[in-house]
């Protein structure tokens, strides 16, 4: 399966190879390991003293300085990003799971309260629904952690699931 950020990676390797570095008498310039310049965010840079005395170099230098380092992580920086798609795309899985397993859950909670009830109340002779207002008050709290837990697994079913 491709990553989304597969374009990435193939820009990166179509790319002169790291590393890069700014270039050691004019930080302004880009260059690769062999001393290639790659960019210049100066460009003459110095021969024009008119340009140069109102130009930001510092600003210049930083940027050059920023574009080697973003090219050396780069190929770091995919792999990473590859990685944090791959773990999450397992913790959707995960969680799709879980909530599959949860549901199930509720439904064998909810029929235990419901046989809870028939026991520990009378039942209507008609519908054999339990009168809870008949509930054995020894049985009471236990009915009310039947409920508690109830109530936390449909909150948890509840929250909205993570976008896909």
């Amino acid at each position: 399966m491709g990553s989304r950020f597969s374009f990435l990676r193939d820009l990166e390797r179509e790319a002169t190879p790291v590393p890069w570095a700014t270039h050691l008498v004019d930080d302004t310039t880009v260059v690769a390991d062999d001393g290639t310049t790659i960019a210049e965010t100066f460009p003459n840079g110095g021969l024009d003293d008119d340009v140069d005395f109102f130009s930001p170099v510092e600003r210049h230098e930083a940027d050059a300085c920023f574009i080697a380092a973003m090219r050396n992580a780069m190929p770091g920086l995919i792999d990473e990003l590859d990685r944090i798609e791959r773990d999450l795309a397992s913790a959707r899985a995960e969680n799709d799971k879980l909530r599959a397993a949860l549901a199930q859950a509720r439904q064998f909670v909810s029929d235990d309260l419901r046989g809870t009830l028939e026991c520990v109340c009378r039942l209507d002779p008609d519908t054999l629904a339990p009168f809870e207002s008949t509930i054995d008050p020894a049985e009471a709290p236990h009915v009310e952690r039947i409920r508690n837990v109830l109530s936390e697994i449909d909150a948890a079913l509840a929250e909205k699931e993570p976008a896909k």
